[in-house]
Parts: structure tokens; C-alpha cells; sequence
């Protein structure tokens, strides 16, 4: 199983270049999609330091809690729903990540999105059976990964700084890989740094301080000793190491070294650190010139070379080590169907839960017997009730946000069809144009167009999807409208952050450089004294 890690190593540059090229737009959608809410990022094997990598860009970009977890944790705990989540995948087809999957899913998580390394995965084919979720997926040119994550690795780094990054302030990457190696201050492009490298590794253990800014780096070397078994590896930070941990030294310092792995700002602390070890502590450190979140990508990089030097004189190949057969067994468990998630996950406790946004197991019981009599009172009603159709929206609801071009996904149009064939008519509020009737026409057959009502321009004008006359697509807004494209187009900000597209009924803005929350602040503080215009979010683009 695997392939020679050294065969990995040199695809890096290659792989890199293929991050760095590829359209972002719609991963930087999934990450601002996350803006306002806490993010649990979803990662198992490699794909795990992914994930805290991207908790740390979480907290830093968007100022929100976040945290990294296995599927486990998520299955046996599921997230409250006002949570987003990301699951980061390689492969998309291990069943850890996929009960993870539909775990969160079942539970209706705030925001749900998927990336993922290779095309139409397991994992996809569900993301994309179920509308809401965001999904990514890239053709990664490396293909799979050896036994450890490597190429996979750096290339989620490399996205995922990518999404956060666009559209703010934050530094770009270097063009190339040299470019970004060259601007570590103490890497493995050093000879110097390599020789002392190797004077680590016949230790029994070693102790690898970090700082905020390179923790994901630091976790993902922990996990490739260990599942390369090429030593006991420690992890902690450059305080934490203070409160005790530094006990370990005074007493197996002989047989131990130190790895210290830190951004510019940290490497202060880092040197002060050091020099008051004793003189005898077998202690590297390597430095990034980098700040923040980049500065993690260079230093996963040498931690990357670390283990391939580690290999070399240990005489394990880290890319194929050789999995053994009780280890190949516990890897294909079904373990998730042996796992009980929580005592209350029917139908109508799952429903209170979200409709409170509270746990049961915090109510006290008279709240759970009022909802529980108003859940059930409501199903009477349902039950009871005649319906003459349905009213439904368009972005979110019939088609993800994400790839809101695509049009209605096959399932949806599946559903409606069974709704349509029964006689129902159908209704759909949007604030888009004739993209939505075009959509109705090549996804549905002729016969249904007439019993599709459509409210075009969030209800400035209704038409059926048979009627080729509506919305009206002229590009002269309405008397009503006027004075408010006067007063965005005389916004000098505005214009230049922005595009404005009119039409008869609607003016709709659009950017790529302000989050849509932010977008809608300043529109809004425009338009504000024209109360009487018709003026919907949905709108701002």
C-alpha cells in the first residue's frame, strides 16, 4: 500500500502551482458563507491538520469560534445547528467522513460545506443530492496520496488560505514554491539546519513548541510519526510548554530533542525560550518570515522534508510503511452504526431542538412537555389540512447558493414533478429574473409550465414559466426606482467597490471585493431615506 515518499516530495512544486491556479470564487463563497458563526472543520487522518488549519483561519479572517474534529466527534455530538461546518476530504470515500456527513446533515447544521480532492466521490454524489450543502470539488493533478497525507496536504493549505484571503487585505501568497520557502529565515533549504536536524531524530522522543501561527503545521507532524511509526512525538506551545511540560527535559532531556516550529513574531519568544534550557537540550528551531496563518504553509513544508529526512535514516519509508492486517481491519469497521449518538434523537425531539435552539437535555421538563404537546398538535393540523399548492424560494431552498447557475438539482426536480403531476401548483419567490423561468424550461416538460407561478424581482412582477413576456428584462428601471440609481451611482465608494445591473423593477449590486453582509450595510445606509422604494436583501448580490 502507498507509494515511495520520496516519489511525493518531489511533486510539491507541481502541486503547489495547481493550488495557486485554481478559481476560488466559489470556495471563497463557502468560507464568507461561515462569516458570522462558529465553524467546526471536519477532517480525519491527514485531512485533520487541514481542518485545524482551518479553525485557525476561521478565528483569525473571520473573528469567530472554531475548532477541528474527527467524525467521531461529531457523530457522537452533533454541533448545535446555528454551527457551519466543513468537511475536508482527499478521497471523499472513507465511511468515517461520510457518516460525518450525513450525521450533520440530519441534524440541519447551520452551513454545510464539503471540499474535496478528486471529482464525483462518494461523499460528493451525496453533497450533491442535497440541497444547501456547499461542495468543491478538484481534480488534484498528484492523485492519491502514499500512506501518509502529503500532496493532498499542502494543497489544502494552500486553498483554503486562498479562500479566506480573497477579497481582504490578508498577504498573498508567493507566486511559486521558491518563492515561499525562500522567505523561511531558518528552514531545510539550509544544509546547516539539515545537519541538525539529523541529530533529532535517534532521539526517543521528541518535543515539538509551536506557536499560534504554525500549530496546524506542528499537529500534522505529531500525526505522521505516529502513523509512519517514526517516533514518540510531544506537542504543545511555546507557554504551555512553561507550565510543566518542561519538567519532561529536566528528567529525559539525554534522550529527548527540541523542535521549535515559528512565525516571525513568535521566534522572540521562541529564542528567550531556548536560551534558558539547559545548555545540554538538543534544541532546533525553524522559522518563518511570515505572520499569521501563511506562516503555517512554509513551515509544513520543512515539517513535510523533516519526515522524509526522518525516513531516510530510520529506514521506513513514511509513504509506505506497510499496514498490517489488524490495522486494515480496524480501518474498514462499520463504527458508526455500533454507536448510539444520544437517547432523544427522534423525530420529535430533533424537531424542538431546532425549532429552540436548545439541546433537550438542558430543558427542564415542563419546556419539553409544552413543545412536545405544540409539535404534535401541529402534525394534527397538517394532517387535517387541505392544500390548494405550494410557495417555495428559489436560491438555497430549490438550488444551492454555491452553484446557484446550475439551476435546480435532479432530486428537486424529481420532487416537483411529483407535485406537478398530482395537480399542485407551484409558486416560487426570487429575486433573479428570467434565469428562473429558462431554469423551469429545460429542466421540466412543457406540459407543467403553465402551473408554475413565478414572483420575479422579490414579487415585482408575476408570470407563469409558459409566459416569455415575463420579467420585463429592460435596462431603464421604473420612476419609483429612478432616484435611487441617481443616488448609488453619485456613491464614489460604491461604484468603485461595485456593479450596479438594472432593470425595470430591481437594482441589483454586485461585488467581489465587500462581504455581502457588508455590501448590504452601505446600500443600505444609501438607500435609507427612499422608504417608499421597494428594497429586499435579497437584492445585494
Amino acid at each position: 500500500m502507498g507509494r515511495p515518499y520520496g516519489r511525493e516530495v518531489e511533486q510539491f512544486g507541481r502541486t503547489y502551482s495547481w493550488a495557486q491556479s485554481q478559481q476560488i470564487e466559489n470556495m471563497s463563497l463557502m468560507v464568507r458563507s461561515h462569516r458570522r458563526k462558529p465553524l467546526v472543520a471536519v477532517g480525519s487522518g491527514g485531512s485533520l491538520s487541514a481542518a485545524h488549519f482551518a479553525a485557525h483561519l476561521h478565528r483569525v479572517v473571520q473573528k469567530q469560534v472554531a475548532k477541528a474534529a474527527t467524525p467521531l466527534e461529531v457523530f457522537s455530538d452533533p454541533i448545535p445547528n446555528d454551527c457551519t461546518a466543513l468537511l475536508l476530504t482527499a478521497r471523499g470515500r472513507n465511511s468515517d467522513i461520510i457518516a460525518a456527513f450525513n450525521s450533520l446533515a440530519a441534524t440541519e447544521v447551520g452551513d454545510l460545506g464539503v471540499l474535496c480532492l478528486v471529482p464525483d466521490s462518494p461523499l460528493g454524489k451525496l453533497a450533491r443530492a442535497r440541497v444547501g450543502v456547499r461542495l468543491e470539488e478538484l481534480a488534484l493533478p498528484s492523485g492519491k496520496d502514499g500512506f501518509l497525507a502529503t500532496n493532498s496536504l499542502l494543497a489544502f493549505f494552500v486553498l483554503l488560505y486562498r479562500a479566506y484571503q480573497h477579497g481582504t487585505q490578508w498577504e498573498e501568497l508567493p507566486e511559486n514554491i521558491d518563492l515561499l520557502r525562500g522567505h523561511n529565515d531558518i528552514s531545510f533549504l539550509d544544509s546547516q539546519i539539515k545537519g541538525q536536524a539529523r541529530s533529532l531524530v535517534d532521539k526517543e522522543a521528541l518535543l515539538v513548541i509551536h506557536g499560534p501561527d504554525t500549530q496546524a503545521a506542528a499537529l500534522d507532524l505529531e500525526s505522521k510519526f505516529s502513523e509512519g511509526a517514526l517516533g514518540s512525538v510531544h506537542v504543545t506551545d511555546l507557554r504551555n510548554f512553561a507550565h510543566g511540560r518542561h519538567h519532561w527535559i529536566a528528567k529525559r532531556g539525554e534522550t529527548s530533542g527540541i523542535l521549535m516550529l515559528v512565525s516571525d513574531r513568535e521566534f522572540a519568544l521562541a529564542e528567550q525560550t531556548k536560551r534558558l534550557l539547559p545548555r545540554s537540550a538538543n534544541t532546533l528551531i525553524l522559522k518563518s518570515a511570515f505572520n499569521g496563518p501563511l506562516a503555517s504553509i512554509p513551515i509544513l513544508l520543512d515539517v513535510l522534508d523533516f519526515v522524509a529526512l526522518t525516513g531516510q535514516i530510520k529506514g521506513i519509508d513514511p509513504g509506505k510503511p506497510g499496514v498490517p492486517e489488524f490495522g486494515r481491519k480496524i480501518y474498514h469497521l462499520r463504527a458508526f452504526g455500533s454507536i448510539i449518538k444520544q437517547p432523544h434523537q427522534d423525530a420529535p425531539s430533533r424537531a424542538i431542538e431546532l425549532k429552540t435552539g436548545e439541546p433537550l437535555r438542558a430543558m427542564e421538563r415542563t419546556q419539553i412537555e409544552f413543545w412536545k404537546h405544540e409539535y404534535f398538535q401541529f402534525l394534527r393540523k397538517m394532517q387535517g389540512t387541505s392544500f390548494a399548492g405550494i410557495i417555495l424560494d428559489y436560491d438555497g431552498t430549490l438550488c444551492n447558493r454555491d452553484v446557484r447557475y446550475a439551476g435546480i438539482r435532479e432530486p428537486v426536480v424529481k420532487a416537483l414533478q411529483r407535485l406537478l403531476e398530482a395537480h399542485v401548483p407551484i409558486g416560487v419567490a426570487t429575486g433573479r429574473g428570467k434565469s428562473v423561468r429558462e431554469d423551469f424550461r429545460k429542466k421540466l416538460p412543457r406540459k407543467y409550465w403553465p402551473r408554475i407561478l413565478v414572483a420575479y424581482y422579490n414579487g415585482a412582477e408575476l408570470g407563469t414559466v409558459e409566459d416569455r413576456s415575463c420579467p420585463d428584462g429592460t435596462e431603464i428601471c421604473s420612476d419609483a426606482l429612478r432616484p435611487v440609481l441617481s443616488e448609488l451611482q453619485a456613491h464614489a465608494e460604491l461604484m468603485r467597490l461595485a456593479s450596479l445591473t438594472v432593470r425595470k423593477h430591481q437594482i441589483t449590486v454586485e461585488s467581489q471585493t465587500l462581504q455581502n453582509m457588508d455590501l448590504w450595510e452601505l446600500v443600505f445606509s444609501i438607500t435609507m431615506p427612499f422608504s417608499s422604494a421597494i428594497f429586499s436583501r435579497d437584492a445585494v448580490c
